[in-house]
Formats: structure tokens, C-alpha cells, sequence
């Protein structure tokens, strides 16, 4: 929930970054970019979980068993 947060914060009230490299997509009908920003959004998406969750699983190791 926090990741889709900054990309809305980003879509709404900065003039950089993947929202409004997103946003602008959308807007201009890049469907180039538009797909390519969704699929980095994805992939950072993704790849954040999985660090979370091997960190949460060596940190708090006695929770798995």
C-alpha cells in the first residue's frame, strides 16, 4: 500500500517521477511509455516485496516456524 501511496503522491504533486512520467503518458497517448513506466512500476514493485520478505523472515526468524 505504501508503494501505490508514492506513485499517486507522485501523479498529483510533483513534476517528476514515475507518476508523472506516467501521468504524462496517459495524457500525451504514448502508449510506449505508458506501457513501459507500468511495467517498471511493476518490477520495482515486485523486487521491493521480495527484499521486505527476506529481511522480515531473517529478522523475525522464530515467527516462520
Amino acid at each position: 500500500m505504501g508503494w501505490v501511496a508514492v506513485i499517486v503522491a507522485e501523479m498529483i504533486g510533483v513534476k517528476s517521477g514515475l507518476g508523472y512520467v506516467l501521468w504524462q503518458a496517459y495524457y500525451w497517448n504514448r502508449m510506449d511509455m505508458l506501457i513501459c513506466t507500468v511495467a517498471t512500476i511493476g518490477l520495482l514493485g515486485f523486487i521491493s516485496d521480495r527484499v521486505v520478505y527476506i529481511y522480515a523472515r531473517r529478522k523475525f526468524f522464530w515467527m516462520a516456524r
